[in-house]
This record gives C-alpha cells, structure tokens and sequence, in this order.
C-alpha cells in the first residue's frame, strides 16, 4: 500500500510540477503582450516614414502606378496615436513636431526625387525607373506595415 502511495504522489508532483511550467510559459505570453510605448513608438515610425513614402511617390511622376495604394498620412497618424495611453499621445504629438521627425520627411522627398531624377541621368525610361522604385518601396511598405500590426497587437493599449 506504501508504494502505491509513493507512486501517486510522484505523479501529482509531476502534474503540479507541469502545471507550474505551464502558467509560467502563459504569464511569460502575457507580460509580452503589455503596453509598451517604446515598441509602439519603434514600430510607428517606420510604418509612417513607409506611408509618407508612398505618399511622396503618388505626388511624382512615378503617381500612374500608385492607383489607390496611398494611405492618406493623415489616417496613418491618428491609427497610431490612437494606440497610444494618454499620457504619451502627447509625446507623440511632440515627436510630430520635432525638427528630426520635419527632417525625415524632407529626406524622404529627396529620395524619391533622388531616385527618379537618378534613373532619368542614367537613361532608363519612366516605366522602369517607376517600376523598380515601386518594386522596393512595396516590399518595404509591406514589411513596416506588418511590423506595426503586430506592434499594434502586442503593445498597444
């Protein structure tokens, strides 16, 4: 009788033993999935440098290959804020208003315009230089846009 008790509780130590794991692996899941400004704000920036991207190519000459692909900045900018607690939609609005955020807008138009005027230099026709340009900026468009989603769904409020 001895050593059918040693045996249940071997298994219920065991049991107990794979429960304990298994909470820890699920709150190790959920503390993932808590707010966190700084991989919010991490991910929003590249997501709306991409959308601003796409918003400078639709106003270039490479605009005919755009066809409903632009996401007004404007939308892009109230997703993200609306991710944000309170307290830190004013931070964000502050980062809007930086020097640095202005900059990288700026820099953005050089590089459409660096790109297109680049093809034009080397004699490469329009087709092909928009073509190219909307081959790269898609495939990175398509990465931030992902990366904010997760973003969204793991650290938003």
């Amino acid at each position: 009788m001895e050593s059918s008790t040693v045996g249940v509780r071997r298994i219920a130590r065991n049991v107990l033993l794979v429960f304990y794991m298994v909470c820890g692996l699920l709150s190790a899941q959920v503390s993932l999935a808590e707010y966190n400004q700084n991989e919010l704000g991490s991910a929003a920036g590249g997501y709306l440098v991409a959308v601003d991207l796409l918003g400078k190519t639709a106003d270039s000459e490479c605009q005919y290959m755009m066809k409903g692909k632009v996401r007004p900045m404007s939308l892009a900018i109230n997703e993200v804020r609306d991710s944000y607690r309170p307290a830190d939609k004013v931070r964000f609005n502050n980062t809007l208003a930086s020097r640095k955020w202005k900059e990288d807008l700026r820099q953005n138009s050089e590089m459409v315009a660096g790109y297109i005027e680049a093809g034009i230099k080397d004699n490469v026709s329009m087709d092909v230089i928009c073509a190219s340009w909307m081959g790269l900026l898609s495939g990175m468009y398509a990465q931030y846009e992902t990366g904010w989603i997760q973003a969204q769904a793991r650290y938003a409020k």
